[in-house]
């Protein structure tokens, strides 16, 4: 338990001290802040299972780490556990969830797509977005990170935290939240 407190203060710190909230969002210089989770655990019913218990908690912990990470863009894919994994977050904000529809035959192309969005639509901006273990990697490289690190089945507690500055390569954090996965 207190390895996971110590984690969550850590990544807490982390984000305060890299994130940044620009007076102005848009403006020419402005750093972009990309959050990226993967969702949280499921169930393990066929179709689009909700979030298991454990994934609740991990939810709620997520909300609990960036309360005050200056999120300012909430962001999901049309299944229900990566919407599911930002309510709480949501809620508290009082921040709606936009949609990012993924085309399961071209994952690579709804990478590069939705960070080609974000860039030009919330520059200057914080946004969190929640994807599967399949597209987190690809939005990592979409968004200018070389190598990404993949995602097990069985990964669930990777937060990474992507730094855009124009005319300057991406950097990357790579941290950990709730719960180790197994």
């Amino acid at each position: 338990m207190n390895r996971i407190r110590i984690s969550a203060a850590l990544g807490l710190i982390l984000l305060t001290a890299c994130l940044s909230t620009p007076s102005e969002p848009g403006a020419e210089g402005d750093v972009t802040s990309v959050i990226l989770v993967r969702h949280a655990e499921k169930e393990t019913t066929p179709g689009d299972p909700p979030l298991s218990e454990r994934g609740r908690k991990r939810a709620i912990e997520l909300a609990r780490v960036l309360a005050d990470a200056g999120v300012d863009v909430l962001s999901a894919t049309q299944f229900g556990r990566t919407q599911q994994t930002l309510e709480p977050l949501s809620e508290q904000l009082g921040l709606e969830i936009e949609i990012a529809t993924v085309d399961l035959d071209d994952t690579g192309g709804y990478a590069r797509g939705l960070a080609a969005a974000i860039l030009e639509e919330h520059r200057g901006r914080t946004i969190l977005l929640a994807g599967h273990s399949n597209t987190v990697p690809l939005l990592l490289e979409a968004f200018g990170i070389a190598d990404p690190p993949s995602l097990s089945d069985d990964d669930y507690d990777d937060l990474f935290l992507i730094h855009i500055v124009p005319a300057e390569q991406p950097w990357m954090i790579h941290l950990h939240y709730g719960e180790p996965s197994p």
